[in-house]
Order: C-alpha cells, then structure tokens, then sequence
C-alpha cells in the first residue's frame, strides 16, 4: 500500500516537473524572441516554439486516450 502511494506521488511530481518545464521552455523561448526583435518574434523563435507545442500535444494525445 505504502509503495503504491510513492509511486503515485512520484508519477505526479513527474508529470508536474515535465509540464512545469515545457511552460518554462515556452516562456523563455518568447522573452528571448520579444527581447531580440522588439515585440516581432524571430522565425527561429517561432519555429522552436511551434516545434515545442508539436512535441507537447503530440507526447499528451496519446496519454489522454
């Protein structure tokens, strides 16, 4: 019983690191991109973060089924 608690608790705290960092990864990726062209985002910026959102959904779809 007290094993599967932790295993919960970690999976969480994991789930919780793992969108924590792609929100962090996002949010960086534009500051970096508003500070180096005024508000214009730069295409590599754009790319990234398009690349970013990709990988996300493409990693959370087929959890979600």
């Amino acid at each position: 019983m007290v094993g599967k608690i932790i295993t919960v608790l970690l999976t969480i705290m994991l789930v919780v690191a793992i969108v924590y960092g792609w929100i962090s990864l996002i949010a960086f990726l534009l500051c970096a991109g508003f500070s180096a062209m005024g508000l214009t985002l730069p295409m590599g910026g754009m790319r990234l973060i398009i690349l970013a959102i990709t990988l996300l959904t493409s990693i959370s779809v087929p959890k979600s089924k």
